[in-house]
């Protein structure tokens, strides 16, 4: 498998976290903390930055973009991509590549925040990290 396959599986298994999921996650996160807050246990509304930081890792990919890569990848695996469509699909997979980039910030930024783990923030908002790939 080559680096552009591998960075094209990668992508695909990205855009299949679907950011509904995500959402009703973080949706039961709140409900729980303001419960915990009504005990009296001193949990507070989420700061400004929070709320930036949490609408940047639900964000997701726009449709268009996710459909016309997925069109694009099911080509290229029937062999059927003319060059055009390459070079368009090269350039989806550096849009994508720099969307997530910046949710995988956002993430580590709320994960500094709460003075916590990435993955301890992943496990908290049920995110799952992609599988790990051998080049």
């Amino acid at each position: 498998m080559n680096i552009q396959a591998t960075k094209l599986e990668l992508i695909r298994i990205i855009t299949d976290i679907q950011s509904e999921q995500l959402l009703e996650r973080m949706k039961q996160f709140l409900k729980e903390a303001e419960r915990e807050g009504l005990k009296g246990e001193g949990v507070h509304a989420l700061s400004k930055e929070e709320t930036r930081l949490f609408t940047a890792i639900n964000e997701g990919l726009p449709d268009s973009l996710h459909y016309r890569f997925m069109e694009l990848q099911a080509k290229q695996k029937e062999s059927a991509l003319t060059e055009k469509e390459q070079e368009e699909l090269t350039g989806l997979v550096d849009q994508i590549e720099a969307l997530e980039g910046k949710r995988l910030e956002s993430m580590i930024a709320l994960a500094e925040l709460w003075s916590i783990s990435l993955e301890d923030l992943r496990e908290r908002l049920g995110i799952k990290a992609p599988e790990p790939h051998v080049w």
